[in-house]
């Protein structure tokens, strides 16, 4: 499939998927095109001749109006994400692996957006299918030694924003290599500081929860900040005004 004719006109759904061991079904005429992302486990899903099998963190888009097996190999777990795209596909196809992180992290997202009263919520959430839908359809390339540095440095603030202890030192300390080198890599590859892509991280994750009017204070302490008055100012420096005025 090519991504960059991959267009998504409406989302419709997301669900998180249990599946046992030996349970198979058929589905006729599959109603919505879906990414499933298998967490844990191995399912089967057959269409014609066509078999893609899908264990940890793999993933497999089927598209509306496909007639299908899937068969549960082993107890599973999966992330469903429902929508309708702009062109017809014929069949389903295997797509790239996504750390868990990255596919919870979205998932978690929608969920929360869908169920939010925000205008801006439909945009929001097109925004996070079309991240995810980029983890899925990228081309994999082998990643240089700082590449593989700045990757897992980036998935670390992912993973651990929310700690108000979290400081470029540690950040530096889990991937084994100085601050200095650190902050090197990052002005090499992003024009910017460890620090200030670790407010970008955390500033995002605020304005979220804006939308769901949660008090600043929360969101504050849900964001790495223990002190309400330093997150108000960053937030206010990143977007230009306070948090209540999002």
């Amino acid at each position: 499939m090519d991504f960059e004719e991959f267009v998504i006109n409406r989302f419709v759904n997301c669900f998180y998927a249990k599946d046992h061991k030996g349970r198979k079904k058929e589905f006729i005429d599959r109603r919505f095109a879906c990414f499933i992302i298998t967490l844990k486990g191995k399912i089967c899903f057959t269409a014609g001749s066509k078999s893609i099998i899908t264990d940890e963190n793999c993933a497999v888009f089927l598209p509306q109006g496909l007639n299908y097996t899937n068969e549960c190999l082993e107890d599973a777990e999966s992330i469903v994400l429902n929508f309708t795209t702009v062109e017809q596909y014929d069949s389903h196809t295997a797509l790239n692996a996504v750390p868990q992180k990255i596919a919870k992290d979205c998932y978690n997202s929608i969920k929360k957006l869908s169920a939010s009263l925000s205008p801006q919520k439909n945009i929001l959430i097109m925004k996070e299918l079309y991240t995810i839908a980029g983890e899925l359809f990228s081309v994999k390339t082998k990643q240089s030694a700082s590449d593989k540095i700045l990757t897992d440095a980036v998935e670390y603030m992912m993973a651990n924003y929310h700690d108000a202890s979290l400081t470029v030192e540690k950040v530096a300390a889990h991937c084994f290599i100085s601050e200095i080198y650190l902050r090197k890599l990052f002005d090499k590859k992003y024009g910017t500081t460890p620090f200030k892509k670790l407010c970008e991280i955390r500033m995002k994750k605020a304005y979220l929860l804006t939308k769901e009017k949660r008090p600043v204070k929360e969101i504050a302490a849900s964001v790495g900040y223990s002190a309400v008055y330093q997150f108000s100012r960053a937030y206010k420096k990143y977007y230009g005004k306070s948090p209540s005025e999002t």
